[in-house]
C-alpha cells in the first residue's frame, strides 16, 4: 500500500502540487481504497451466511413437504 501512496504522491508532484498537499492527497486517496484481502474476507463471511440461510430454508421446506404429503395420504 505504501508503494501506491508513493506513486500517487509522485504523480501529484509531477504536475506541480506542493509537497504537503501532495502527501495529504495521496494518503487520503489511498486511505479510502479497499484491499483485495478485505474484500475476500467479507465475501467469505457473506458466503457462509448465505449457505447457513439456504440450509435453514431447505430444512423448513423439507419438513413442510413431508407434512403436506402426510396430510394428503391421510385424506386418501
Amino acid at each position: 500500500m505504501s508503494t501506491m501512496i508513493f506513486e500517487v504522491y509522485d504523480a501529484l508532484k509531477s504536475v506541480g502540487v506542493p509537497d504537503e498537499k501532495a502527501s495529504a492527497a495521496a494518503r487520503a486517496i489511498i486511505g479510502d481504497l479497499v484491499t483485495k484481502d478485505y474484500l475476500d474476507m467479507r465475501l467469505k463471511a457473506q458466503e457462509e451466511s448465505i449457505k447457513s440461510d439456504l440450509i435453514k430454508w431447505m430444512a423448513a421446506m423439507l419438513i413442510a413437504q413431508a407434512g403436506a404429503i402426510t396430510a394428503l395420504v391421510k385424506l386418501l
